[in-house]
């Protein structure tokens, strides 16, 4: 089973573009928020963010996946 709160970390680091940005908005750590969404895609077995200072970028191959992902997760919010 997914982890949907890694799924909404994932989500939130595709919009700021930042894991920074989103441990500040959740009031946790860098690692923490980089842990859930590395743990997400070892569940998936793929690299869903490319991991680069100062921002974290999807993967090229996987920017349509990030966009369905996103999708439910705003009507959420």
């Amino acid at each position: 089973m997914l982890d949907y709160a890694a799924l909404a970390d994932f989500a939130a680091v595709l919009r700021t573009g930042s894991f920074d940005a989103v441990a500040q908005i959740l009031g946790v750590t860098q690692s923490a928020v980089s842990q859930r969404v590395k743990a997400l895609e070892e569940r998936l077995r793929c690299n869903l963010v490319q991991r680069t200072r100062p921002a974290a970028q999807p993967k090229r191959a996987k920017g349509c996946c990030a966009t369905l992902t996103m999708l439910p997760l705003w009507k959420l919010s």
